[in-house]
């Protein structure tokens, strides 16, 4: 294929034709970017100039450690990572057989931002009982009520969705996502209202072929972006040796470091509703391209 740039929108706008799985046109190809979509998306652009989002913020935080007994049985671990002067919640999950480790560098950057950063270990994420319905439960007991920021990682991304309908949720991340086998979700995507971000990264077995897009892409006014060149574990931070032994990719022409920087920089924007269309045109006209 020919060169494209590394971000790519693929669902346009509200009321965008949703590519089914499986579909040529699932991820874009184009050598074009003519719209990036976030107009319609739910995010406001203040005008003034964006932080750098893609580097640690002004706030120094802490991180303390819990656990409660949830409903569907779970005694459910977490840790929460508080910065100097919160200015909002918002939840990680993590993927199947992973666990809140994997998060904690993405919750330590959104707390330099001002985020309360709560990392569960989910119960259900095993692999004999995976399950992302009583993972949802046991995300919406924890949080309880008032605003929320969700993000997730592979099947932590179907359970914060699952979640979406049980909580206040104010912006919803999808970090490559990945369908419960078996499962077809996406009517519940079709019924989120919240402004959703879902990010992917090269189809391949640890994301089921780009399994999530059947249900994020579901989801009205969604904001669909290839991260090319990107495999599974670039979406976890820090990652391991076992998850890069067994999910590779072609890099591409953009080091880990700059999609690190790029993943950083949209998911803070879109978590805390600021600057999004700023950082994501500031990516998309960067210029730098990779090959597929």
């Amino acid at each position: 294929m020919g060169s494209f740039t590394l971000l790519l929108a693929c669902i346009e706008a509200l009321g965008s034709e949703v590519p089914q799985e499986g579909s040529e046109d699932t991820l874009s190809q184009d050598s074009e970017v003519q719209d990036s979509g976030t107009e319609d998306s739910g995010t406001e652009d203040t005008g003034t100039e964006a932080p750098d989002y893609s580097q640690a913020g002004p706030f120094s935080h802490q991180t303390s450690s819990g656990s409660s007994s949830m409903a569907t049985g779970c005694n459910l671990n977490y840790r929460v990572v508080s910065p100097s002067n919160p200015t909002g919640r918002a939840l990680l999950a993590h993927g199947f057989m992973r666990s809140g480790d994997n998060m904690m560098g993405w919750a330590e950057h959104l707390a330099s931002w001002g985020l309360e950063v709560w990392v569960p270990d989910l119960c259900w994420s095993g692999g004999f009982n995976a399950d992302p319905e009583k993972n949802a439960q046991d995300i919406a007991e924890l949080m309880g009520t008032g605003p929320v920021a969700l993000a997730g990682h592979s099947a932590g991304a179907l359970a914060v969705l699952l979640a979406d309908h049980q909580l206040q949720v104010k912006a919803l991340v999808g970090l490559d996502p990945v369908e419960q086998m078996g499962q077809d979700n996406s009517s519940v995507g079709a019924a989120v209202q919240t402004p959703t971000l879902s990010i992917f990264g090269e189809p391949g077995s640890c994301n089921s072929d780009n399994s999530g897009v059947s249900f994020y892409g579901a989801v009205p006014g969604v904001l669909l972006l290839d991260l090319q060149g990107a495999d599974h574990c670039d979406f976890e931070s820090p990652t391991d040796g076992l998850c890069e032994a067994l999910c590779t990719a072609n890099d591409g022409a953009w080091t880990d470091e700059e999609r690190r920087d790029a993943l950083a920089a949209l998911v803070t924007s879109w978590l805390l509703q600021e600057h999004t269309e700023q950082i994501l045109g500031g990516i998309l006209a960067s210029g730098v391209t990779a090959e597929r």
